[in-house]
């Protein structure tokens, strides 16, 4: 309700970030950018929500093997369709997902795994010996975390904003969805509160 609000009020300076909040105003988007033939960045930007919400439900293992379809898809040079983020970026998403594993880097895993083993032995005779002392619980970090593709998932957003809906903006999809939804002419937006003009 808040996306189409604003979406009616603020008419020819509406946001990204609110017509990918309105289902009526999204399709309207994703029809223009699909007769683009510049539907990638949309869809990245899509298949990273739909990773983020279910995140929590799956085990790291299957996050990994999303983040690996994510990568095959939209990440890997020359494939089906590829994002244009930085090449910083980039590597930096390639190495986590496929670090080099050289045989020293391999012995050094396998000791540091040996040690963490001993060190949860520790933890549990500490625990069972000691009574009513408290001892904090050893967590792992999980991986690839939630936040994994946030940075990459921005520097796309940015670019559709600049790119894709700013052409949009100018087209007669958007003319068509401002009239769907009933927008306002010339309203005066300086009386919008600061903290409403936001999704």
């Amino acid at each position: 309700f808040k996306a189409e609000f604003l979406i009616r009020i603020m008419g020819e300076k509406c946001r990204l970030e609110h017509v990918l909040k309105h289902d009526v105003a999204r399709n309207y988007f994703n029809k223009f950018v699909e007769g683009e033939y510049a539907a990638e960045n949309l869809h990245f930007y899509d298949r990273i929500d739909k990773y983020c919400r279910k995140w929590e439900a799956l085990s790291d293992a299957d996050n990994l093997t999303e983040c690996h379809a994510i990568y095959e898809r939209f990440l890997r040079v020359g494939c089906e369709e590829q994002v244009n983020i930085s090449a910083k970026m980039l590597k930096t998403l390639t190495t986590q997902l496929f670090p080099p594993e050289t045989e020293g880097k391999a012995e050094e895993k396998a000791s540091e795994a040996e040690a963490e083993e001993e060190e949860e032995e520790d933890d549990e005779f500490d625990v069972n010996a000691v009574g009513s002392r408290k001892f904090e619980p050893h967590v792992k970090a999980r991986f690839p975390e939630k936040t994994f593709f946030d940075e990459s998932q921005e520097e796309i957003f940015v670019l559709m904003m600049k790119d894709n809906f700013s052409r949009f903006k100018k087209s007669e999809d958007f003319k068509e969805l401002l009239s769907s939804v009933g927008a306002y002419e010339n309203i005066d937006l300086s009386n919008i509160p600061a903290d409403l003009d936001t999704t």
